[in-house]
């Protein structure tokens, strides 16, 4: 939920996403530079983001807040046997 924002947000888990996603996100773990994959991690994050819970709610979002919300989707994900990037 955002602050003064009553709506529920949904997040599909991994296997949900779009194919595209979802091949981003087997990409990102194949790169081997860790700068290089966290930035591209965090692009994929902010794109899934924007396409599933909105543009004002990415910009109302610190990063340090997506990426809690990023690795409780991937906990999520992997809990019903949705890796990521799968």
């Amino acid at each position: 939920m955002v602050d003064g924002d009553e709506r529920v947000y949904r997040l599909p888990l991994a296997a949900s996403i779009r194919a595209d996603f979802n091949l981003r996100l087997f990409e990102v773990a194949r790169v081997d530079d860790p700068g290089d994959r966290e930035y591209f991690a965090q692009k994929l994050m902010i794109d899934i983001f924007t396409e599933y819970l909105g543009e004002e709610f990415v910009a109302s979002m610190t990063t340090a807040q997506m990426l809690e919300i990023w690795l409780a989707w991937t906990e999520e994900s992997r809990r019903a046997n949705q890796e990521p990037g799968e």
